[in-house]
């Protein structure tokens, strides 16, 4: 062996190495020491450093409300930005997706359409807004807050459940919102009302008073009406000065019976109207039971030829049809 050695030369030196042995891996041994579950020449990324969670203080002056509405904003508003670059960077190089598919993307932030119910809420069941011209968005809001009820105490489920009741051309508008544009409730009530808001028009004390009761309408339409009316009459008037105002639009064969003086109020006027509306009607069907009928006599006498009648001629010339129509009576 020498001699060969010799012959061939001698081989360059080699470095011992490990021998890798397999065996069948055990999770407890690896969470407990993951750097055997390496090998032993794979050592763990060196670069790779775990960051610690950002720890936000809050002051004794501060609502911590506010504060974890802030962090939130800005933790979306880093991601909305990358996916926006994301976007800028696909659509430089021909790649726009949204002209092959359109997709919706809520005008609320991301951090109002991840706050869940409380345990045990229910979604409300809201009136919708449709956005016609005689609906009051002071009214929709106001009605909109009553039927939410405790979840209007948080402002991130009112966003978020806002949307739910506008319905129509209000949806509509809705939808056309920039994606992620609107972060707290005022600024959604605020874009509402500019949209949508109409104003009311208000009326003066000669118009209230020209009201007129209309023929098939009945005396609590007609009160209902009134009332409206008088809520866009900004001018303070005493109840019965009101109750006069009715009155005076009401048919005179009402009017006249009724005192106005013994009237204190919309209610007493109406329960008026009503017994009123009864007698007359009362009144109205016992004088069609008890009409007479006018019946006219003829008197004829023997020696008057002309009114001698033969049977024959009777027989001969009968009557199929007779009609009675109405006219003065024979004197």
């Amino acid at each position: 062996m020498g001699r060969i050695a010799d012959f061939f030369g001698a081989p360059a030196p080699r470095q011992n190495q490990p021998i890798r042995q397999t065996s069948v891996p055990n999770n407890s041994v690896v969470q407990d020491n993951p750097q055997q579950a390496l090998g032993a020449n794979e050592t763990p990324d060196q670069n790779v450093v775990e960051q610690n969670p950002t720890i936000v203080l809050v002051n004794r002056n501060q609502n911590v409300d506010d504060v974890v509405r802030n962090v939130q904003q800005q933790n979306f508003a880093g991601h909305n930005n990358l996916a926006h670059m994301v976007e800028t960077i696909l659509a430089q190089n021909g790649l726009n997706m949204s002209l092959h598919r359109p997709n919706f993307v809520s005008a609320l932030s991301e951090y109002v359409l991840q706050t869940e119910l409380p345990r045990n809420g229910k979604i409300p069941k809201l009136t919708k807004f449709a956005g016609d011209t005689n609906e009051s968005t002071v009214e929709h809001i106001t009605r909109f807050l009553v039927e939410c009820g405790d979840l209007a105490n948080n402002e991130n489920l009112r966003m978020k459940y806002f949307p739910n009741s506008l319905t129509k051309n209000a949806f509509t508008w809705f939808t056309t919102l920039p994606p992620h544009y609107i972060h707290n409730w005022a600024q959604l009530e605020r874009l509402f009302h500019e949209q949508f808001y109409m104003g009311q028009t208000k009326i003066s004390l000669k118009e209230l008073a020209s009201v007129r009761r209309k023929a098939p309408e009945s005396i609590d339409d007609y009160l209902n009406r009134f009332r409206l009316l008088k809520a866009r009459c900004f001018t303070q008037i005493p109840e019965h000065e009101l109750v006069e105002m009715a009155v005076g639009g009401l048919d005179y064969s009402i009017r006249k019976k009724l005192d106005t003086q013994y009237l204190r109020d919309m209610s007493q006027l109406a329960d008026r109207v009503r017994q009123v509306e009864r007698l007359k009607a009362e009144k109205a069907r016992t004088t069609k039971f008890q009409k007479k009928e006018k019946i006219a006599y003829i008197e004829t006498y023997d020696s008057d030829n002309d009114y001698d009648i033969d049977c024959s001629d009777v027989q001969g010339n009968e009557i199929d049809v007779a009609e009675l129509k109405p006219g003065p009576p024979y004197t």
